[in-house]
């Protein structure tokens, strides 16, 4: 519901500002804002700018995610994979946002989910 009394709350593994829990809350026009008022996904952005080229981060279980940055945000293939190796998932960014297919993958290949996200 974007209708402003949609609460989601999280909690990141590392620190941001000395806190581990976010509480968002998303507007009647579908934005999710976080608790200073700025829009979620820009603040994710901020805190994960990273030099160019290829990032890889280690996950849960041993999970491998590998972005590319260009200009200090995700610019180019995203590839997730299972802990054995297998392809989990892959979407496109271009200048921080997803575009085009965004695939979810079964640990036997076999997809899952996919949606088509749009430039905006």
């Amino acid at each position: 519901m974007g209708d402003g009394r949609r609460v989601i709350v999280f909690t990141s593994p590392e620190p941001v500002n000395g806190t581990t829990r976010f509480t968002l809350r998303q507007k009647p026009n579908g934005q999710i804002m976080d608790s200073d008022g700025r829009e979620a996904y820009q603040r994710w952005l901020e805190y994960e700018r990273k030099p160019d080229g290829v990032q890889v981060k280690k996950l849960w279980n041993d999970r491998r995610f590998e972005i590319t940055y260009r200009g200090g945000e995700p610019d180019g293939p995203f590839r997730a994979y299972y802990e054995g190796g297998e392809l989990w998932a892959e979407a496109t960014y271009v200048k921080g946002r997803p575009v085009g297919p965004h695939v979810v993958y079964a640990r036997n290949g076999k997809r899952i989910f996919e949606t088509v996200f749009t430039a905006r």
